[in-house]
């Protein structure tokens, strides 16, 4: 049989989860024939080892591939490497994580979907789910990464129906293969991937579509550190992004900055007592210029963080119903030390040229 699809996972040190990953392939109900291209980024653990001794349990052609054999190294580039090693006959292109689960019919309803499109869908996306865990940290700061309030409405993480969207995630997506080998992942961002491909592929006109019954189980790290270091790698990934694509710009990124801005300020402000007085001499200077306003400098101060205190009110409560445990009061942690971070790694990659952060 003549194989339809090439699902493609890139990985580096994830001997915990590749095994599962490639075993919920093996699993896919799915009518046509796939192979699986596992691209390594050099593990130092048993990675390799595994994936291919999972592959071999199934009737699945597959291929591990070690990126470092090709001289350069970088998910962009091992994106490049799934397309290249993909078969001849292959006509689309899946990807998920090494440290996700797909549902059985996760590779069947991405294929149906694009295979009925038209020829402007160049790619289909899916709903991220929370893998099952015993870390109750885990679970907490997955809860939060896939909240629909904190993430300003991502489509990906509400069961609302929605058909078009702006962007696919690479650790869930299927792409029309030519397009992928006409539009290659650039290697010179590192991990600026989809959002940097999708958006050059939306700009010349294409476009992509939402599958709600497409469904991938992501686990996440259960380390505040290790999670403060991504948030930290997200923020300059995508600003490298804009940095190359000078119209690319999200409501988050410059809410974001404003959120790190302010937190400096109101340490300049508490720290130095000349700056204090100048500051509320300025704003009641404005006041006093605006008729019938009465209200306090320090209240108009204060008042972004009363704001930010009810939107951390509000994910709690959203990452409470999704973990029904006492772990979600983490999220009053967690909130701010994501967007602080994120802020940080955008403030860095602005100050800096050609920065570019590896996935650890």
């Amino acid at each position: 049989m003549t194989i339809e699809v090439s699902v493609g996972i890139i990985c580096r040190n994830e001997e915990k989860n590749i095994g599962d990953a490639i075993k919920s392939l093996i699993q896919q109900n799915f009518r046509f024939e796939f192979e699986i291209i596992i691209v390594d980024g050099d593990s130092s653990d048993n990675t390799r080892k595994i994936a291919i001794e999972t592959s071999e349990e199934g009737k699945i052609h597959f291929k591990v591939v070690n990126e470092k054999d090709y001289g350069f190294y970088g998910p962009c580039f091992a994106r490049n490497l799934v397309v290249k090693n993909a078969s001849k006959d292959s006509k689309y292109i899946a990807f998920i994580d090494a440290d996700c689960i797909a549902e059985r019919n996760w590779l069947n309803e991405l294929f149906a979907s694009i295979k009925s499109s038209n020829d402007k869908i160049v790619g289909v996306g899916g709903p991220r789910r929370i893998a099952i865990t015993d870390k109750p940290k885990e679970k907490v700061i997955n809860a939060l990464l896939t909240s629909y309030i904190a993430s300003g409405g991502n489509p990906r993480f509400t069961k609302r129906n929605k058909k078009y969207v702006r962007s696919i995630p690479n650790y869930n997506a299927i792409y029309v293969k030519k397009i992928l080998e006409n539009n290659p992942y650039d290697n010179k961002l590192i991990i600026s991937d989809d959002n940097e491909l999708n958006y050059r592929l939306l700009k010349k006109g294409f476009k992509f579509l939402y599958s709600q019954k497409a469904i991938v189980y992501h686990h996440e790290t259960d380390s505040i550190i290790q999670f403060s270091k991504n948030m930290f790698r997200y923020g300059v990934n995508i600003t490298n992004t804009m940095k190359k694509h000078k119209r690319f710009i999200r409501p988050y990124i410059p809410l974001t900055l404003g959120f790190f801005i302010y937190i400096l300020f109101l340490v300049f402000l508490f720290m130095f007592e000349k700056f204090n007085v100048f500051i509320i001499n300025l704003i009641d200077n404005i006041i006093n210029l605006i008729p019938f306003i009465q209200i306090s400098s320090i209240i108009i101060i204060i008042l972004p963080l009363l704001f930010y205190f009810i939107f951390e009110v509000l994910v709690f409560l959203e990452v409470f119903i999704h973990t029904k445990k006492l772990h979600s009061l983490f999220v009053f942690v967690l909130l701010p030390i994501q967007h602080f971070a994120y802020s940080l790694g955008i403030m860095y990659c602005l100050l800096f040229k050609n920065v570019n952060i590896r996935k650890s």
